[in-house]
């Protein structure tokens, strides 16, 4: 037979919401092979699914702030060489998040020529601090304008570990100063 295992809220006398996961197996058959006995556990596992659903409400409100600033990010692992972007930053720089893989070529290919060095440097292993600067964005839909920053992010006896990168879309920003000139 299956073990069971369940998670559910129980409603307290008090008002108060618990949750327990509970668990049970089949322990033990008579001569006629009938389960004769059944070892159970409940516990009480409140805090670890507040955790969870915190941390579920932080990354879906995390998700909506960078949509609703244009702001993506995108990180680089050194180690091995793998790549992750937020959804906004594939819309940024005018990707579909199917139709991309997330990585360094893909976010270098966007940027214009003259702009890459800089940014190039912020995310090199070797670099120390924030870099920011602003960047021109080479789209299939036209040239775009955007704010960048940059660090990399190190173990606790210095090596490095990632490259992050931000960026914010101020194509509007741009042009309004433009205007102004």
């Amino acid at each position: 037979a299956a073990d069971y295992r369940s998670e559910y809220r129980l409603l307290s006398r008090d008002g108060t919401w618990t949750w327990i996961a509970s668990s049970a197996g089949e322990s033990t058959r008579d001569a006629q092979g009938r389960i004769a006995s059944v070892i159970g556990s409940y516990q009480n596992v409140t805090e670890r699914k507040n955790r969870e659903l915190d941390m579920a409400l932080r990354d879906e409100l995390l998700v909506a702030v960078q949509d609703l600033a244009g702001l993506g990010y995108a990180t680089h692992d050194f180690a091995d060489e793998a790549c992750r972007w937020s959804t906004t930053m594939y819309h940024l720089l005018g990707y579909s998040p199917s139709g991309v893989v997330e990585c360094v070529s893909a976010l270098r290919n966007r940027i214009h020529p003259e702009d890459r060095p800089a940014l190039e440097a912020a995310i090199h292993p070797q670099a120390q601090g924030v870099s920011h600067g602003q960047c021109r964005l080479l789209l299939p839909s036209g040239e775009r304008h955007a704010q960048w920053r940059a660090f990399v992010q190190r173990d606790k006896a210095g090596a490095a570990l990632r490259a992050v990168v931000t960026m914010q879309d101020v194509t509007k920003l741009h042009r309004s100063q433009e205007i102004e000139r």
